[in-house]
Order: structure tokens, then sequence, then C-alpha cells
């Protein structure tokens, strides 16, 4: 039985989304068009989110990004191999379509993921502490993205 974790609605300071963030996890803009979530249990354990409006452009992009970031390695400059990943769930449904891959290095997994939903293309990066194994948690954060609705002025 899943736990349930309570969750608060939080804007992007970045861009045009909103997401669930648990207590002990924060979001904070990286860069422009990134934003992090971190957390509080591990150094180790983050998140990089990346989203914009859905067009087939931006996903063969995005795609394109995670799959070689993937296999660039870790920080020992080493090439990994990376596996597709066929478990999907955890990602927000009806879900137009997904790519998900992960690479293991020495210190814990890293997933890259690309989804479509609501409009939004978002990719995911996924670095996981294998101590804490806080990788799912990331993943269902990442799956709540959600687009901010403009009022009408």
């Amino acid at each position: 039985q899943a736990q349930q974790i309570t969750a608060y609605l939080t804007d992007s300071p970045n861009g045009d989304y909103r997401l669930y963030l648990p207590h002990g996890y924060s979001l904070m803009a990286e860069e422009p068009g990134h934003d992090m979530v971190l957390s509080e249990q591990s150094e180790r354990a983050m998140m990089r989110l990346s989203v914009h409006p859905a067009s087939e452009a931006v996903w063969a992009q995005l795609l394109q990004q995670m799959s070689a970031g993937l296999a660039a390695g870790g920080s020992d400059g080493a090439s990994v191999a990376v596996t597709p990943v066929l478990d999907t769930q955890a990602l927000p449904q009806p879900v137009q379509r997904s790519a998900m891959m992960r690479a293991t290095h020495a210190a814990g997994d890293v997933t890259g993921v690309v989804f479509e939903h609501h409009g939004l293309m978002v990719r995911l990066t996924i670095w996981d502490d294998q101590a804490q194994d806080l990788g799912d948690l990331l993943l269902r954060i990442g799956a709540t993205v959600q687009p901010v609705t403009k009022a009408a002025s």
C-alpha cells in the first residue's frame, strides 16, 4: 500500500508551471528554463526540470538531450550504459506520450524522463541517492507538473 504524503501546490520561480511539493523539498530556479527540486534528506537526491509548450520539435530536442545527458557519464567522465525503462505508471494520466531511461553510477541511479501532459513537454533528470532511495518520490513530484492558468485581465 502506497504511503500518503501531504504536498503543497508550488509555482515555479522560473516558468509558467506549478507542481506539488511535499514537506522537506524545495523548488529553486537553476538557470533560465530550468528549475531544481532539492531534498532536505539527501544532498545527492535531486531533480532538474525543464518545461516547455508542446511541439514536435521540442519533443525531439528533449529526447536527444535526455539520451545524450545520461550517456555522458558521471563526474569521472566515464560513459555509462543507458537502458530504457518501460514502467511509466508514476507518470500523470492521461499522458500523451512518454520516454524514460536510466543510467547507473557508483553514487546512484540517474533517470531521464520526457513526457507530454496538459499541453506541456516536461523533461526530468532525477539523481537518486542509493542510501535514501528517493528516486520514485522525485518522479512522482515531477509527474504533478501542470500549467499555470492566467486570469483574464
